[in-house]
Order: C-alpha cells, then structure tokens, then sequence
C-alpha cells in the first residue's frame, strides 16, 4: 500500500504533466490563507512587476503585502527568483517542490539563492496530514516583520489653509 507521501508525489508528479499544479496550489495557499486570516484577500496570477506575474499575492489590514512564487521547473528557476526578487512586497515566499519529485529543482534554487526566500515544500501545502504544520507556519511568517522594505514611498500630501497667512 502507498503512504500518504507516495500518493501526494504521484498526484503532483500528474498534475505537473497536465499543468494543472499552478492552479491546484494556488487554490490551496488561498484555502490556507483564508482560514488563518479571514478578513485578508489574496489574489492568483498578479502581474507583480513588469514583464512577469507572480503566483499569487496576499494583502493584509495595514496594506502589506506577501507574494509567493512557485518553483516547478529548474530551468524557469532564475526567471522566477528574478520575479520575486524585484516584486514590491513586503513578504516574499517560495515554494518548492519536494526532491522526491523534482531532486535536482531544489538543488538549482539554493545553488542560484544560496540566502533562500523563506520557503514552504509543496508537500506543507498539498498535504491535509500538514495543513496545521502549514498554516502555523504561514500564521509566524506573516504576523512578524516583514522580511522585505518595499521601495514604493508612501505618498504624502501637505495640505495649506489659504485664509491661514503664513
């Protein structure tokens, strides 16, 4: 008999070849995400700088923002840390698949960012038996500082009584 573990790997190992994990792991993150944080939206396939779009992005109550970016194929692994390296967020993390399925992806994403993102293995957000292990760990992500500053100033505006004279 398959483990939990075999059967998740097979599922993703499919998904994968129709293109069908995109999809299943944003509807997964948001899922998660809706749970720990109800008030907060988050959003699929937002073009989050120019040229690309991230995988998905989350907005909390201060107007802070958390991109996560998922990491399936190893020669799209420096396109896709260039994604996340210049989106504007406060929070910016990757997932990755388990070796078990893609051994060699892993390798080239810390070989490429040997100061990783933080990270989540697919298996953390796929897998039922791990949704309290993930959604503990997305809740400590998120509720402390931020791990990135955005570069976008905050606009402010001087507003002048005229019938004041100065």
């Amino acid at each position: 008999m398959n483990s939990e573990y075999e059967l998740f790997c097979e599922r993703a190992k499919t998904r994968l070849a129709k293109h069908q994990i995109h999809t299943a792991v944003q509807n997964r993150i948001r899922e998660l995400l809706r749970q720990e944080f109800p008030d907060n939206p988050s959003v699929a396939e937002v073009f989050g700088v120019e040229g690309g779009r991230n995988d998905l992005i989350y907005y909390d109550q201060q107007g802070r923002r958390a991109v996560f970016e998922l990491f399936c194929s190893t020669s799209q692994v420096p396109q896709d840390l260039r994604l996340l390296e210049l989106v504007d967020a406060h929070w910016k993390i990757a997932i990755l698949l388990d070796r078990e399925i893609r051994p060699e992806l892993a390798d080239t994403y810390f070989h490429k960012k040997p100061q990783a993102f933080p990270f989540l293995w697919l298996s953390q957000v796929m897998m039922l038996s791990k949704e309290a292990d993930c959604r503990q760990k997305l809740r400590s992500l998120l509720t402390t500082e931020p791990n990135h500053a955005p570069s976008t100033p905050a606009v402010v505006q001087n507003v002048r009584n005229p019938s004041v004279r100065s």
